[in-house]
């Protein structure tokens, strides 16, 4: 968008069209490359636009990959941009992947038509009200320490995507605001997801699998997350949360992690309700509340000698109808680290 410096500026006709936005109230679609031949040409088009009653900027890719290590993104206008991958929206579960890393990023290919590739983090500062829908996004770099979306003060959402390969597939932090759905992160090295620094992040209907020696979903520093219909396999841990963060997470299975499933710490609250655990291949196995922490159970059930272990002061405060033998240290209906319980 041009800025307009002098009054010599605002004679000037075309100085004066490139500074007014072009307000639509219906979808516009753009097509790439019918209409603009690269993704960044085509956002920043969608990104002169000013959209109000519900109208929506498309941009759908044509099948095909796209490099995004250059793309920037920037939208003065928060304009309601969604970036979209031509075809039916798929979602990727367990099924459609084996835990081999090359295999699986051949499907989520062949899955979508139009797949996003980067090899250095991308990092968004103050984007707002862009959606990313039916995609793939793999890492194609040697780094060890790549985020895929690294989102600072953003509000950006993905649906019907699939990462794979990233050291953390999204991280969010500085107040970041991201309501996603239906997604597959696999083949993380560090963190599938991690929301930290008063961020708030929904997210539904999502397999997080394959990561370990990678974690799952890592909340933290005053960051929340609000979960539901998850499927949470093959990770080092499933869910983190700390420092004075706090995770919901209902209606899940987590199976097959290699340390605690579940680990709660300073200060930080875990509830977790219509919850499957079931057994994983580690030594240690179960959920840890540690340093202060909560957590509450409601509706859950565990494979029989599954560990809930609180320690140093930690409060267990609910545990409502479970099925199962969990094992509790220390035991119930004695002093110590779990408050109120059986409910």
């Amino acid at each position: 968008m041009a800025i307009l410096t002098s009054y010599t500026d605002i004679q000037d006709h075309t100085a004066l069209s490139a500074f007014v936005p072009k307000v639509t109230s219906i979808d516009v679609t753009i097509n790439v490359p019918a209409d603009f031949p690269t993704l960044q040409a085509a956002f920043d088009e969608a990104t002169t636009y000013l959209t109000q009653g519900g109208a929506v900027i498309k941009i759908v890719l044509a099948a095909g990959t796209y490099n995004i290590d250059t793309f920037v993104m920037s939208n003065p206008l928060n304009t309601a941009v969604q970036i979209v991958g031509t075809g039916v929206n798929t979602r990727m579960t367990r099924a459609n992947f084996t835990g081999v890393k090359a295999t699986d990023e051949a499907t989520i290919r062949a899955t979508y038509s139009a797949v996003l590739e980067s090899t250095v983090t991308r990092t968004y500062i103050n984007v707002r009200n862009v959606t990313f829908i039916n995609l793939g996004v793999i890492f194609t770099g040697t780094g060890t320490a790549v985020y895929g979306f690294d989102l600072r003060r953003c509000a950006i959402n993905f649906n019907y995507c699939a990462f794979s390969g990233y050291f953390v597939a999204i991280r969010l932090m500085e107040q970041t605001i991201s309501t996603s759905d239906r997604l597959a992160i696999v083949h993380s090295t560090g963190y599938s997801i991690q929301a930290r620094d008063g961020t708030y992040l929904s997210l539904t209907n999502t397999l997080v699998a394959y990561n370990d020696p990678g974690d799952g979903l890592y909340v933290f520093n005053n960051a929340y997350l609000n979960s539901g219909s998850l499927d949470l396999f093959g990770n080092r841990k499933a869910v983190i949360v700390t420092q004075n963060a706090y995770a919901g997470v209902y209606t899940a299975t987590i199976e097959q992690h290699s340390s605690w499933c579940c680990d709660v710490a300073r200060q930080a609250g875990l509830t977790l309700n219509t919850v499957s655990f079931v057994q994983g291949g580690g030594a240690v196995n179960g959920i840890l509340v540690n340093a202060q922490a909560y957590s509450s159970y409601g509706n859950c059930s565990f494979d029989a000698a599954f560990k809930i272990t609180a320690l140093r002061s930690s409060i267990t405060q609910r545990l409502g109808t479970i099925t199962g033998s969990p094992v509790y240290s220390p035991a119930l209906n004695t002093f110590g680290a779990f408050g109120e319980y059986n409910f």
